[in-house]
C-alpha cells in the first residue's frame, strides 16, 4: 500500500477486473515462496519486508484457502504491463466494486483496516 493505494493488477482477459497479486501454490512451496515468486512474476518486484496476515476461505465456495501476506517495502520498480495484466495503482474502493472476487475483498479489507 502507497497512500492509501494498493497496488492492483488487471486480469489477462478483462483489464476492467483488478485484483491483488496472487496465485497458487507450486508442488512443494511453502506460502512465502509462493508470495515471493507470484508478486515477481506479476508485478516485477520483490518482497522485502512482509507479514503473514492469515489463511482464509477465498469466498468463492470453491474450497480453495488464501494465506494473505501485508507487503510493506520491496526492492524494484513495478511494471506498467506484464504478461499476467496490467499494473495500476488503486484505492481499496476499485477492488471492491470491479474485481470478481470483491467479496473476499469485503471480508479481507476491515482485517487489514483498509475500509
Amino acid at each position: 500500500m502507497s497512500g492509501g493505494l494498493v497496488l492492483c493488477i488487471s486480469r489477462k482477459d478483462d483489464y476492467n477486473d483488478w485484483g491483488l497479486p496472487g496465485g497458487k501454490l507450486d508442488p512443494g512451496e511453502t506460502t512465502e515462496q509462493a508470495l515471493i515468486r507470484e508478486v515477481r512474476e506479476e508485478t516485477g518486484v520483490i518482497p522485502i519486508t512482509y507479514e503473514y496476515i492469515g489463511t482464509f476461505p477465498s469466498g468463492a465456495n470453491d474450497g480453495f484457502m488464501v494465506a494473505v501476506y501485508h507487503i510493506s517495502k520491496c526492492r524494484g520498480i513495478p511494471k506498467k504491463q506484464t504478461d499476467e495484466g496490467e499494473l495500476a495503482w488503486h484505492k481499496p474502493d476499485t477492488l471492491l466494486t470491479k474485481s470478481r472476487f470483491r467479496s473476499f475483498y469485503q471480508f479481507l479489507f476491515p482485517k487489514l483496516g483498509l475500509t
